[in-house]
């Protein structure tokens, strides 16, 4: 596939997705909530068979307001996927409240942040992607991603992670 892209509108939030020419781009708009995340995880893990991310990703936050820890979790996971790979996440335009709640949770160090022009509106094609992920086990992979990225992390999120995991298992 070519590229890729998710517009889904939940809590005033669109994420969007492309990816060509080796390089995964990300765009947020909105507060990022666990309601736009099971489809950018669902991306994640895609990355460790996917050839197409060879140059890098890049993760506009310019119109982003705001962020919960579902949303900071899969941003992480992202990072440590593609570290993995070998791939350079760069972090665009960054308000000062989210990267102190990125910094918050000892995630700042995953990413390279930059300021700049925001990725261009022709950059989203209309092939569109689905999710059959939970949210339920999407949070649960955030947090636990979280207390993995740094284990300052495990005392706040501990409390989250086990009861969500009571109701993934309870739910299957």
């Amino acid at each position: 596939m070519d590229a890729l892209l998710e517009d889904r509108v939940m809590d005033d939030a669109r994420i969007y997705v492309s990816r060509r020419g080796g390089e995964c781009k990300v765009k947020v708009a909105g507060r990022a909530t666990f309601a736009i995340c099971p489809d950018l995880r669902d991306l994640v893990r895609s990355l460790d068979s996917d050839s197409l991310v060879s140059s890098g990703a890049v993760i506009d936050l310019t119109e982003c307001n705001g962020m919960d820890s579902t949303f900071m979790g899969i941003l992480a996971m992202f990072a440590l996927q593609a570290r993995k790979l070998g791939v350079e996440i760069k972090i665009l335009n960054v308000s000062k409240s989210n990267r102190r709640l990125l910094d918050g949770l000892g995630l700042g160090g995953l990413f390279e942040f930059v300021d700049g022009a925001p990725i261009a509106d022709s950059a989203w094609d209309d092939d569109g992607v689905s999710s059959s992920s939970s949210s339920a086990e999407t949070i649960l992979d955030a947090h636990k991603t979280l207390m993995e990225a740094d284990e300052g992390n495990v005392e706040k999120f501990k409390r989250v992670v086990d009861m969500v995991e009571k109701d993934v298992k309870g739910g299957k």
